[in-house]
């Protein structure tokens, strides 16, 4: 079985990938969720970590599991080359992944599309590094436009994109460069942030590109004021069908929490913690080409925004919201 889950971290990405018993994890979050992830589902190996770039809302979570969990083996790394990781949190993850490759002769190598085209995640899994080129982590450039852009495909077909953090710039070169970027699902870029002088045209050329069936956006209930109205309203612009699911509820659909999710799935998840999951954690089982079984299912999680006051992703003049 293939399985591809977004943990709930808040405000950060992180995704595990399943496949032959082969887990490999894309990003690690924040807090504490990865790591309570992986004790729940009693992991004792990682096939492969990939780490977008250096941001901590993608890199701390995975530093505390490291830490805590000295013993799980890991066999490969591949970190993004960016030259910007000059934060503590960077260092402390350096520590570890060193003590990694002395203890376990763990492989560490860049994260690139032109040095490794793909990862073998099992029999029938692979991902496609998508982005950055060498030419571009070798001049000084911003980090979100350096971004890991990874795609899992499932018997050679594309079904998840993990774009990171890019922006407007960064998706100009993918588009140019005829990256394969179509797939069922996407986590949408930056947590659903501005991206860009126009976020709007930014997400509509995204959701044109990839045509998913299922938008996930990762963000944190109290960051930032995300998802931003012109990401929604940019996605509604190119898809009226994709199926929008945020992993915590936003204070710009529902400033008070008035009623608990029923619906979330049991694994792990930030929000649910504190009541302020949407989709929470989600999981996708892969049932066949552009088909997936989906955890917590699709259908509960519209009944559950049928009773928020104010839901982004339901309006139909997004444009006009305010964006804070």
């Amino acid at each position: 079985m293939v399985s591809v889950t977004i943990l709930d971290v808040g405000h950060g990405n992180c995704s595990v990938v399943e496949d032959d018993g082969r887990p490999t994890i894309i990003d690690g979050g924040t807090g504490p969720t990865l790591l309570e992830y992986l004790r729940e589902e009693d992991f004792q190996f990682i096939d492969t970590i990939l780490i977008s770039h250096a941001d901590c809302d993608h890199i701390r979570g995975l530093r505390l599991a490291l830490r805590a969990l000295p013993d799980l083996i890991v066999h490969t790394v591949l970190v993004n080359p960016s030259q910007q990781k000059g934060t503590h949190t960077w260092g402390s993850l350096v520590e570890h992944l060193e003590q990694r490759r002395e203890r376990h002769q763990t492989v560490l190598g860049p994260l690139l599309a032109d040095r490794l085209d793909q990862v073998i995640v099992g029999s029938r899994t692979s991902i496609e590094i998508l982005s950055p080129y060498y030419s571009e982590v070798l001049v000084p450039n911003n980090v979100n436009n350096t971004s890991g852009v990874v795609r899992i495909t499932v018997d050679g077909i594309g079904e998840v994109l993990l774009p990171a953090d890019i922006d407007d710039e960064c998706l100009t070169r993918l588009l140019q460069r005829n990256r394969p970027l179509k797939s069922a699902v996407v986590v949408f870029p930056h947590h659903g942030g501005k991206a860009g002088p126009n976020t709007a045209e930014f997400a509509r050329k995204l959701t044109a590109a990839v045509d998913p069936k299922v938008t996930v956006i990762s963000l944190g209930r109290n960051s930032f004021g995300n998802p931003q109205p012109e990401v929604v309203a940019g996605v509604r612009g190119s898809s009226a069908d994709t199926h929008i699911c945020c992993t915590q509820l936003s204070r710009r659909c529902a400033v008070a929490l008035e009623h608990a999710p029923v619906h979330l799935s049991q694994k792990v998840s930030a929000g649910r913690r504190r009541g302020e999951s949407c989709g929470g954690t989600v999981t996708f089982l892969h049932a066949g080409p552009g088909i997936w079984t989906v955890d917590p299912p699709l259908e509960a999680h519209s009944r559950f925004v049928d009773g928020v006051p104010r839901p982004l992703c339901r309006s139909t003049d997004v444009s006009a919201e305010e964006s804070g």
